[in-house]
């Protein structure tokens, strides 16, 4: 997998972007009814462009306007600590 503004083999020689990655999220926030649904959305767009996304873990995160947090992981298991008024939360998210 390139790192940002890279070409490689699966983009065709085209540069890697992250900002690519938050386009795909905010067009998909506008299909789908929440984040968690774009995130997944998403990761499984990344792992239809880039085979090499299921080499390493690649996570997406995603707020949605009422301040519900998404996330999707191309590989095992993430686990996202999230704070809200103090309390900590864990939240844990497979691919």
């Amino acid at each position: 997998m390139a790192h940002e503004g890279q070409g490689d083999a699966d983009h065709r020689g085209k540069a890697h972007h992250h900002h690519q990655i938050y386009a795909d999220v905010e067009e998909y926030r506008g299909c789908h009814s929440g984040s968690q649904q774009a995130c997944e959305a998403v990761v499984q767009q990344m792992l239809r462009r880039q085979a090499k996304a299921q080499e390493l873990p690649c996570v997406v995160f995603a707020m949605d306007r009422y301040g519900e947090i998404g996330a999707a992981t191309t590989k095992d298991t993430f686990d996202l600590w999230i704070c809200r008024d103090g309390d900590m939360q864990m939240q844990s998210f497979s691919a």
